[in-house]
């Protein structure tokens, strides 16, 4: 019952940022934030310690959940600061709302898997708020694409660190998969933006490239990595690349 009320006040907090941003914006994201460091910190859940031994044994994966639970309001308040469309804006607080109520259930602290989709999630609007930022603001690649980077290698990162238990070497080639998986994105998403493309299909062609490098990253951090799998990949990444560059309008009409 706790869980689904915080859900609920975390919820009434982003509608107050919807409906009355110039009144209540400020205190309704550090209220958001309060929630989101209290639910994410398994230290201050008696819950989640009893059911996931693992969180008790490595502080450092405690640290890493935190932040990856902090992340989701921190993108749905700022994708609700640039938002002008009333939908896109309750789907960003329901997305929020419900990741939240994973999170306080201890639902993401008893299964790991569900974080990665939570990443996803997350890089998803991250280079949405970069594409809708760089339009809105005729910003340039310089300010986004640093952004971009940032934020795919360090999900990259937390996702499968938090799945795995990484040491010595291992850990050492997860940071460079990571920061080599956010360079990749980042300049995907670079040349990818200068491309007569809406933003959705901008932001799903620069996710699947993502998903790719993550798939089979984990799949060979976790000795799970096939000839099948990295088929598949490939086969993903291409067909999905021709869907968009076969429908898009590369002339004006005339």
């Amino acid at each position: 019952m706790p869980s689904l009320i915080f859900s609920f006040v975390f919820l009434a907090l982003l509608e107050l940022i919807v409906f009355f941003p110039e009144s209540y914006f400020w205190l309704a994201v550090l209220g958001v934030l309060a929630l989101s460091s209290y639910v994410g910190n398994p230290r201050t859940r008696r819950a989640e310690q009893s059911s996931y031994d693992g969180w008790r044994a490595t502080p450092a994966k405690k640290s890493a959940f935190l932040v990856l639970a902090v992340l989701p309001s921190l993108i749905a308040v700022l994708l609700l600061g640039v938002s002008r469309n009333t939908i896109f804006s309750q789907a960003v607080v329901l997305s929020a709302s419900f990741i939240f109520y994973a999170l306080a259930s201890g639902y993401l602290a008893r299964n790991i898997s569900a974080l990665s989709v939570v990443s996803f999630v997350e890089l998803f609007a991250v280079v949405f708020l970069a594409l809708v930022y760089q339009t809105a603001s005729a910003a340039s690649g310089w300010v986004t694409g640093p952004m971009v980077f940032i934020a795919a290698s360090l999900l990259f990162f937390l996702s499968i660190y938090l799945a795995i238990d990484p040491r010595g070497s291992l850990m050492t080639r997860l940071l460079f998969f990571s920061f080599l998986a956010g360079l990749v994105t980042a300049e995907f998403y670079l040349a990818l933006s200068r491309l007569p493309f809406n933003l959705p299909s901008i932001d799903f062609l620069v996710f699947i490239i993502y998903y790719g490098l993550w798939d089979v990253s984990s799949r060979y951090f976790s000795r799970r990595l096939t000839k099948k799998a990295l088929l598949f990949n490939a086969l993903l990444i291409v067909f999905s690349y021709a869907a968009v560059f076969l429908s898009a309008k590369w002339f004006p009409e005339v």
